[in-house]
């Protein structure tokens, strides 16, 4: 039962201001039930002195199978508390209620500028009630973090020598062609994300030392600011670099 709310809990926040609520969109392309980005993308990383938005995409279906009971509705879920936030960081719903409805699809907005004094990993608890048949079912999401970056560390005040992306982007195709220089080999998960915290794009790439060469497609890309991140098979971010197209 824990682990079927967990795909269904939506982000919000009851601790905020009556009336205070986020003007955010759910991304039109996500269809499925569940939350994004999801567990295994987790959230996108903060940098220090930058503006961080990350818009979360939730997907309520109207009902749950929970063996040995028939289908039964879900009425709404939602979230009574979060700890752990990075102070000056709001976490605001898309509806001022708090609760999502079954059926619907939402969004929650995550901002905030942290500061350099802030840099470090800050775990996310987020107190979770779900209503199912009108009757409550609380719980706690643990699996959330937000990393707060070292602007000076990970090139975007200035160069960093643990790796580097030299990235072409074709308007007509969508491709980006890389270049990536990496200090070690391995299994990496290689992300795209806007300066707003929206994954572009995410895959896993074999690096070998030295300079490796591929493309990857990743859709329509407009003209901005990104920020690479490369992690490794643990999801330990071991790279992160702002990209101009």
């Amino acid at each position: 039962m824990k682990r079927l709310l967990t795909l269904l809990f939506i982000f919000l926040v009851t601790l905020l201001k009556e009336g205070l609520y986020a003007q955010c969109t759910p991304d039109p392309y996500i269809t499925k039930p569940g939350i994004y980005p999801d567990s295994a993308a987790g959230f996108p990383p903060a940098v220090a002195t930058y503006p961080y938005n990350l818009t979360i995409t939730v997907v309520v279906p109207a009902d749950t199978l929970i063996p040995p009971l028939p289908l039964l509705p879900i009425d709404s879920i939602g979230v009574t508390g979060v700890e752990g936030l990075p102070e000056g960081f709001q976490f605001l719903p898309s509806r001022p209620s708090g609760f999502w409805p079954g059926g619907t699809k939402g969004c929650a907005l995550i901002s905030g500028t942290p500061s350099k004094s802030q840099v470090g990993e800050y775990p996310l608890v987020f107190h979770v009630v779900g209503y199912i048949s009108n009757l409550p079912f609380p719980y706690n999401i643990t699996f959330y973090s937000i990393k707060i970056l070292d602007s000076t560390h990970y090139g975007l005040d200035e160069p960093t020598p643990q790796a580097h992306f030299t990235v072409r982007h074709s308007e007509t195709s969508g491709s980006l062609d890389i270049v990536l220089r990496s200090p070690s080999a391995g299994h990496y998960l290689l992300q795209l994300f806007n300066m707003e915290g929206k994954e572009i794009f995410s895959q896993f790439v074999n690096l070998k030392t030295g300079e490796n060469q591929f493309s990857l497609t990743a859709g329509k890309i407009t003209q901005g600011v990104y920020l690479f991140v490369l992690r490794d098979r643990t999801g330990t971010q071991k790279f992160v670099q702002r990209i101009l197209f």
